[in-house]
């Protein structure tokens, strides 16, 4: 879901600049509306990001206005085949991303996996 110049290590900051996620950090490249993101393929825990479809792809195409079921569409396109669609999606999931297309759900979808995993885990 980001252009490979963007994989190179990780940080996700609001438009208020207040960090949300911060780790070791070359230069920042802008995302999407005061997101700045970066994975570190050096930790082994973001290793699959160069492996995906969507390396070489605008990273606004991951994030569609709200009620572009167009673009949601063309987003998840990206997603149906990679190779590691279910690592971004668990990513996206570990880590509260609250916008654009990741691992092929959108925000609800995402949000219905949480909640599901949650009572899963209250029925324990």
């Amino acid at each position: 879901m980001l252009a490979k110049s963007v994989f190179c290590s990780y940080t996700a900051h609001v438009s208020n600049n207040e960090p949300i996620f911060e780790e070791a950090m070359p230069e920042q490249v802008p995302i999407h509306e005061g997101v700045e993101f970066r994975l570190d393929t050096r930790n082994e825990k973001y290793a699959w990001a160069p492996l995906a479809n969507c390396v070489d792809v605008n990273p606004d195409v991951f994030y569609p206005e709200k009620d572009d079921t167009i673009g949601e569409r063309k987003a998840k396109q990206f997603c149906v085949n990679c190779i590691v669609r279910v690592n971004c999606l668990e990513y996206a999931l570990e880590n509260n991303e609250f916008q654009g297309v990741w691992g092929g759900k959108n925000e609800k979808e995402r949000v219905k996996i949480v909640r599901r995993r949650m009572r899963f885990l209250g029925s324990l």
